[in-house]
């Protein structure tokens, strides 16, 4: 998984139909994927971002 591009896709999507109501289901589908593709990898930066110094360098 390419998340230099996956990223700013998902962002683009998630943007782009956030505000548009109603939602075709292609478009719907498009935008629920993107919102858990995003929250996943932030979950996944996240436990590898605590497990590193920088976490705690940050915390303080």
């Amino acid at each position: 998984m390419d998340l230099n591009l996956i990223v700013p896709v998902c962002m683009v999507l998630v943007c782009k139909y956030a505000d548009k109501k109603p939602l075709q289901e292609f478009e719907l589908l498009a935008y629920e994927q993107a919102c858990c593709t995003l929250e996943s990898v932030l979950k996944d930066f996240r436990k590898i971002w605590e497990t590193t110094n920088e976490f705690e360098n940050y915390s303080k």
